[in-house]
């Protein structure tokens, strides 16, 4: 019943960073206050000269496509939201991160079957495309790691039913990626869920937990690095039926996760019935189908 009548928008939650041991199931999240048109998911914090933003995934009602998103916290809110990239295709999870004093950003674009390099102009509104990292295939939530000096990057992959996560460097003068590995999952909970982390000199990784459902779960997994791969070790599990927002004792669906030393962010979603559920999927691959030809 659930998967044919109930769904639910995604929507964005932050709070203060908590004090407690990890993660704080007691303090409640404060929910991004709706814009009309718009829902949100897959945030990205990002510091830069002592300012604080959120990139996200702004998905587009209307035209049901996914755009790329920014706000800018202000005396402790998010404001001054604004689309700073789009395409006609569907784009999300916008990975941004800064090297040799450049900021550039990888946003997922799957559903063209590319993964792009951006780098910004004028930031963080302009940004120009460098180029195609890769073609051909679809490369999910790919985020960035630094290991030996160098970036690195990892992108969930499912093929033939089979899960994996995929290990590429970065060649910057070239605009492109070597795949130096992949592993396979036997469940589905590989895809990242956001920005490595550091906790007690340990590297964390987020990945989601898929395996009854989209955003069941965030697992925080402990990195153990061998030869620039690395194993994934299961630390703890962000379980949203234990996540309040607002006046939400309880959420859904779960699956990223960002934060800085002062905030922390996720998305969220809950379920409702929606009669028209099926209509609006069979739109939903309608719409795609148009982008595609």
């Amino acid at each position: 019943m659930t998967k044919l009548f109930f769904t639910g928008k995604w929507n964005i939650a932050y709070r203060s960073k908590s004090k407690i041991d990890f993660f704080d199931y007691q303090t409640s999240f404060s929910p991004l206050k709706s814009i009309s048109g718009y829902w949100f998911a897959d945030p990205m914090i990002f510091e830069n000269e002592d300012k604080v933003f959120l990139f996200c995934e702004a998905y587009e009602i209307k035209n049901e496509i996914g755009r790329i998103g920014i706000f800018e916290l202000i005396d402790g809110e998010w404001q001054k939201f604004r689309i700073v990239m789009k395409n006609d295709y569907h784009m999300s999870y916008p990975c941004v991160f800064k090297r040799k004093n450049e900021i550039y950003m990888i946003p997922e674009t799957s559903e063209n079957r590319t993964l792009q390099l951006y780098k910004a102009d004028i930031f963080p509104y302009k940004w120009i495309k460098i180029g195609n990292l890769i073609e051909n295939v679809e490369l999910l939530d790919a985020t960035i790691y630094y290991c030996l000096k160098d970036i690195f990057l990892i992108a969930y992959e499912k093929k033939q039913k089979k899960n994996y996560l995929n290990f590429y460097k970065i060649d910057f003068d070239y605009c492109s990626i070597k795949k130096i590995g992949s592993q396979e999952y036997g469940e589905n909970i590989c895809r990242p869920a956001g920005y490595f982390k550091k906790y007690n000199g340990k590297v964390i990784r987020p990945s989601q937990d898929c395996t009854e459902m989209y955003g069941k779960k965030i697992i925080f997994n402990e990195c153990d690095f061998e030869e620039q791969l690395f194993k994934d070790i299961k630390m703890f599990e962000l379980d949203g039926s234990k996540v309040q927002v607002g006046n939400l004792v309880c959420v859904d669906r779960i699956h990223t996760y960002s934060e800085t030393d002062k905030l922390e962010v996720i998305d969220y979603s809950v379920f409702h019935f929606d009669l028209l559920k099926r209509f609006r999927i069979m739109r939903r691959k309608l719409y795609k189908r148009k982008r595609l030809k």
